[in-house]
């Protein structure tokens, strides 16, 4: 899937959305191959979204290795959101349950969780994007409550 995915064939995306439901396997096999997949998927930042922020808005890209690892993780953190925007239920229950999975082998980097509070506070961000981070954070939260806790305590 991520081959297929990194080629753009057609219907990827259904294809993706399909698999998800695997993270509930017994199989650890399974388990561990959708967990690596999606990884490889969402929690890196895509080329075709990482265009530089300079030729997309006009503004330079940040020169500061904290402020590019941050503009990288809001790139990360908008693909998820992207993805769990377009999910049924029981995709979000799955979701939860697979980043409860990436936290745990801490694929889910503090810096993601910065970009995605980051986007949820931002006062100039579509109220879409802002939906979409309580979204993901909340799904993040579920796996991982001291998160929230941690933020709004």
């Amino acid at each position: 899937f991520v081959a297929a995915h990194n080629f753009h064939l057609d219907h990827v995306e259904v294809c993706i959305r399909r698999i998800i439901p695997l993270i509930w396997s017994r199989d650890e096999s399974v388990r561990n191959a959708v967990v690596d997949a999606y990884a490889q998927l969402y929690l890196v930042a895509q080329e075709h979204s990482n265009a530089s922020s300079s030729e997309q808005t006009g503004v330079a890209a940040p020169s500061s290795p904290g402020s590019r690892k941050l503009a990288e993780s809001k790139v990360i953190a908008r693909q998820l959101i992207a993805f769990a925007q377009q999910a049924s239920e029981s995709e979000l229950s799955s979701l939860e349950e697979l980043f409860s999975e990436m936290q745990r082998r801490n694929y889910i980097s503090s810096h993601l969780v910065r970009a995605l509070w980051s986007l949820f506070g931002d006062e100039e961000g579509s109220a879409e994007e802002v939906c979409g981070a309580v979204l993901v954070l909340s799904r993040l939260g579920g796996a991982n409550p001291e998160m929230i806790q941690a933020k709004i305590g």
